[in-house]
Parts: structure tokens; C-alpha cells; sequence
């Protein structure tokens, strides 16, 4: 269903979104995803639910903090059929870090054209990780130009508000550059929100995500778009009834891999 018409610009990207049990032909309006937390190779963990899960394979994106890959890890080794990867590694240098942190988004090819997949940013120093990449599906409403994510990584011991700053000023750009975009944040936010930051977007993850923490967040400028509940069994997928959306933990050897798994559908 379109959006209405409405008089202000605003109010069009605020347009009431749900989320519905699967997505037709990979055409949500807002795009739907799975945003985690975990060392290692995401792509080996996920290949199989990619292919045999309805629920994975029907995902617009996968969004990773802390991939913990290194600019010696060839992309071949994490990348995930029907996929496109874009990664940002942590620069030791930027960070005062020598291991851990890097953001990785996967986009499924059957949402967006590869060639429609175009890095606007990318920021690595001690507060902050961020990726900002600008996605133009196959379908979107006409009041949305196309679809703008970002992801980011706040350290533990990071500062709020230089944190908060970094944000901030790179969501006002692209605001700018781009006023008809739908923007998505995601990522592992640890001690910061952004509710002050930008009043203007919604924050959707209110279930626990890292044990009895909810520091994985996922922030839209639209209004409704997302709702996120968690599964009662660690690494099942349980869609519950109206809005299968879920919380994910599934534990390895080495380390663990937190996800959120969110869908949307306008209804």
C-alpha cells in the first residue's frame, strides 16, 4: 500500500509501517534485516540459514559490528552467496586499537542491485566506527528517493558526546545531501542513545540483546517501521504470531554472536 499524500514532507516519512510475517517478492518499504554482535566469520554462520531459512534468505541486509576482520582477511573468505559485502575494518592507527572492532554489511541481491550499492562514509578514531552506505532497491515508495544505512560501533570506554558528534554531523550531511531518503542506524551502541542526538528518528529495540542489556539499537526516520521481540530458546528463530521479529543468541566455542532479526512490510 502507497503512502498517503500528506502536506509535510515529514509527515510522509512518518507514515505508520508494521511488520508482517514474510516479505512479497523482497519488497518491503523499509528494508528488513538482521543486525548482530561477534567475533568471526558471520558469513559461515549464516550461509546455511541463508539458503534454507525463508526468514534469513528474505532478509535486505545483514548489518555486523565488531567482524573483527583485518585488511589481511581477502574478501573472499566472508563473503555470502546472493550477498553483496561492504566492509569497514578497524585502522589501528585511527583507533589506538590493534584487534577487535570492523562493521560489515551483506545486501541480498534480490532487494538491491549491486551496482546501486554506494559507500557515502566511512570513520574509524577512538569514540566511534561508522559506515554509512546509500542502497537503491528495485522497489521503493516514490515519497522515499531510496534507502541510506548506517552502522556503527561505540567502544565501551568511549566519550558520549564526541560518540554522539561523529553521528550526529554525519546523519546532518547526508540529511542535506539527501532529504528524501529513508535512513537507517544500527549497530552496538554500548552506554550512548541517541534520543537527544536526533529527536527526529525512532528507536525500536526494546528487548534484551546482550544478556539482560539492550545496547544493540536500530534507529529509522520513519515512524512505526520496526518492532523487534525476542526468541524464547538461544539460537532458534520463533516468529511470534503478528510480528515475527526476533532476538537471537547463539553461542561457539570462541565467542559468541548476538543478532536482532527484524522485518517489515507496509500493510
Amino acid at each position: 500500500m502507497p503512502f498517503k499524500d500528506q502536506a509535510s514532507e515529514n509527515t510522509n516519512r512518518e507514515e505508520s509501517v508494521q511488520v508482517h510475517v514474510c516479505l512479497c517478492d523482497l519488497c518491503p518499504v523499509t528494508p528488513a534485516g538482521l543486525q548482530g554482535h561477534g567475533r568471526g566469520n558471520h558469513a559461515v554462520c549464516l550461509e546455511p540459514c541463508s539458503q534454507n531459512q525463508r526468514l534469513y534468505r528474505e532478509c535486505s541486509l545483514f548489518c555486523f559490528t565488531e567482524t573483527w576482520l583485518t585488511p589481511d582477511t581477502p574478501d573472499a573468505n566472508v563473503e555470502l552467496p546472493g550477498f553483496s559485502t561492504v566492509r569497514a575494518d578497524r585502522d589501528p592507527t585511527l583507533s589506538g586499537k590493534r584487534k577487535g572492532g570492523g562493521l560489515a554489511l551483506f545486501i541480498n541481491t534480490r532487494w538491491c542491485n549491486p551496482g546501486h550499492v554506494n559507500v557515502k562514509e566511512v570513520i574509524c578514531c577512538r569514540d566511534i566506527e561508522l559506515l554509512a552506505v546509500s542502497l537503491r532497491p528495485y522497489y521503493m515508495p516514490r515519497e522515499l528517493s531510496h534507502a541510506i544505512v548506517v552502522c556503527v560501533y561505540i567502544p565501551p570506554r568511549a566519550e558520549v558526546q564526541a560518540a554522539c558528534d561523529v553521528i550526529h554531523s554525519t546523519v546532518a550531511a547526508l540529511q542535506t545531501q539527501h532529504p528524501d531518503a529513508f535512513y537507517v542506524i544500527s549497530g552496538d551502541f554500548n552506554h550512548v542513545t541517541l534520543d537527544s542526538t536526533l529527536p527526529a528518528f525512532f528507536q525500536f529495540v526494546d528487548c534484551p540483546t546482550r544478556k539482560n542489556r539492550t545496547i544493540d539499537l536500530l534507529y529509522a526516520n520513519v515512524r512505526d517501521a520496526y518492532r523487534a521481540t525476542p526468541t524464547t530458546t538461544a539460537g532458534e528463530i520463533r516468529p511470534q504470531p503478528g510480528f515475527p521479529t526476533a532476538s537471537v543468541q547463539t553461542t561457539g566455542t570462541e565467542a559468541a554472536h548476538y543478532h536482532t532479526l527484524i522485518q517489515s512490510l507496509v500493510s
